[in-house]
C-alpha cells in the first residue's frame, strides 16, 4: 500500500511540474520571435502574445504585431522541438515572412 500511495504521489508531483517547464519553454520561444520580429520590423515594433499551441513536436505562437509604420498583424511563429533555437515567422497565409 505504501508502494501505491508513493508511486501516486511520485505521479501527481511530477504532472504539477510539467506545466512549467512548457511555460519555460513557451517564455523560451516568445523571447526569440519577438527578436525576429523587431529584426524584420524595426525596434520600435509592439509584439504581444495571443495564443500559443504545441502539437506533434511543433509550437506555434500566434502574435500580434504592430510596426511603429504600418497597422496591427498577426504573425505566426513556429518552432520545432529538435530546433528549439530556430524560429519562422508565417503570416496569415503560412507564407515565411523575408527576413
Amino acid at each position: 500500500m505504501k508502494k501505491l500511495l508513493a508511486a501516486l504521489l511520485a505521479t501527481a508531483i511530477s504532472m504539477m511540474a510539467m506545466p512549467s517547464v512548457i511555460a519555460a519553454d513557451i517564455n523560451a520561444q516568445y523571447n526569440l520571435c519577438i527578436v525576429e520580429v523587431k529584426n524584420l520590423y524595426g525596434d520600435d515594433t509592439r509584439v504581444s502574445l495571443k495564443k500559443s499551441k504545441s502539437r506533434k513536436g511543433v509550437t506555434t505562437l500566434k502574435l500580434k504585431v504592430v510596426p511603429s509604420d504600418a497597422g496591427s498583424m498577426t504573425v505566426e511563429c513556429s518552432s520545432q522541438v529538435d530546433l528549439p533555437e530556430a524560429v519562422v515567422l508565417l503570416n496569415n497565409e503560412g507564407e515565411p515572412l523575408a527576413s
